[in-house]
């Protein structure tokens, strides 16, 4: 497949500005030091957008503290619980940002990421980028999980573990606006394909930048369970023939336990 995907100019953007897109929800224990990472990127051009889907826990009560103490970040807290795709997605339409970059409330950034990120895309002029990553757990425990240069969509289904959401940058003014699919689970994935089928490949900074932490009580700790609705993904989502879709399963079930075994 290509990998030219078609630039779409906006001039609405910001053209140095990069739209931090962080749902949160009842994630107060964490909040802290996910903000403390971004606040102090060494890439001072930010805004840090919270959406927080009706947390009961203080989690909203210490955004408000946190935005007291930096003008750079804008929250809103939705109506009802909608989940994460939703609240992604409020934060796209409030941002401002030429790029956008996603990170999971409870995930850490080195103070570098996203400086390296922005000139490694502009140096290569690509729109759709992810790094290496760290898998850190409670009990201190953590491994890099390396990850391929370059994923185009056929790649991808083979290699979905490559892409983690914590470590993606794109910039629209070559994708366009973008939003996530309303899905339950998988739809930052079914967003990288979106963009993938159009062309925009997406390249890996080889540099483990990016933090993800593996709770007990995580989507990304249960394996299995995410295993079960992979299939869904791959077979009614992306329409994929049930004999490609079985092959495509077995890559993704096999790289998802050797992913998280250590």
């Amino acid at each position: 497949m290509s990998c030219s995907g078609k630039k779409v100019h906006i001039e609405m953007y910001k053209n140095n500005l990069v739209s931090v897109i962080i749902p949160t929800y009842n994630i107060q224990y964490f909040l802290d030091s996910t903000l403390e990472s971004i606040v102090n990127q060494t890439y001072k051009n930010l805004e840090i957008i919270l959406i927080d889907d009706c947390s009961n826990d203080g989690t909203y009560q210490k955004i408000i503290k946190w935005a007291d103490k930096d003008s750079r970040i804008v929250y809103r807290q939705l109506e009802k619980n909608s989940g994460a795709a939703v609240s992604r997605n409020v934060a796209i339409g409030l941002s401002n940002g030429r790029f956008l970059a996603f990170c999971d409330s409870d995930d850490l950034w080195q103070p570098d990421k996203i400086e390296k990120q922005i000139s490694f895309m502009r140096e290569r002029d690509i729109a759709f980028c992810f790094t290496q990553y760290v898998l850190q757990r409670e009990d201190g425990k953590s491994k890099i999980v390396y990850v391929h240069n370059k994923l185009d969509y056929e790649q991808s289904l083979r290699n979905s573990y490559c892409i983690t959401t914590s470590s993606v940058v794109i910039d629209r003014l070559k994708t366009g606006d973008v939003r996530i699919p309303l899905a339950r689970t998988g739809q930052d994935h079914l967003l990288w394909w979106s963009l993938m089928k159009k062309g925009f490949c997406a390249y890996a900074l080889k540099e483990p930048v990016t933090i993800i932490r593996v709770r007990k009580d995580s989507l990304s700790e249960k394996n299995f369970g995410l295993i079960k609705k992979r299939w869904s993904l791959y077979h009614h989502h992306e329409g994929i023939p049930f004999f490609k879709c079985l092959l495509v399963f077995m890559h993704y079930a096999i790289n998802g336990i050797k992913k998280y075994r250590f």
